[in-house]
């Protein structure tokens, strides 16, 4: 039989929980998140199954192996490839913000400082006439 408080609810048996440390959290590392967020956000979405080969990805970049092969997740291929390289990663999910040795990295803004354009680069800019800009690279 059923029960039923004041307000018509049904009470359903359930274990009250006092102390909260028995229950503990996973942390999710702000990089996964920050990754995510930035993977989500892109446009088209990438899926979430790729956060772990584009931190894996930008800590090879960050150390200068851009040309190292990236394992992708199951069902996932590159040019027919279940690897990939690094440069790869970095520059088709746009992920140059996370990449610390910055020195192919061009940023390029506009005239009231905002930034327009952000990615690997040579440092040379053809501007189309009438657009004006500063290269930073």
């Amino acid at each position: 039989m059923n029960e039923y408080d004041q307000y018509g609810n049904e009470i359903i048996d359930a274990e009250i929980v006092d102390e909260r440390e028995d229950y503990q959290t996973e942390e999710i590392d702000p990089l996964e998140i920050a990754i995510g967020l930035h993977l989500q956000n892109h446009n088209p979405p990438i899926p979430l199954l790729m956060i772990e080969p584009c931190i894996t990805a930008i800590g090879r970049a960050n150390v200068g192996l851009w040309d190292d092969d990236i394992e992708l997740p199951e069902g996932t291929m590159w040019k027919g490839n279940t690897t990939c390289p690094v440069w790869v990663v970095i520059t088709s999910h746009h992920l140059e913000q996370w990449v610390t040795p910055q020195d192919n990295l061009v940023t390029i803004t506009d005239p009231d400082g905002n930034i327009v354009y952000k990615g690997l680069g040579t440092g040379e800019l053809i501007a189309e006439e009438g657009e004006e800009g500063e290269l930073n690279g």
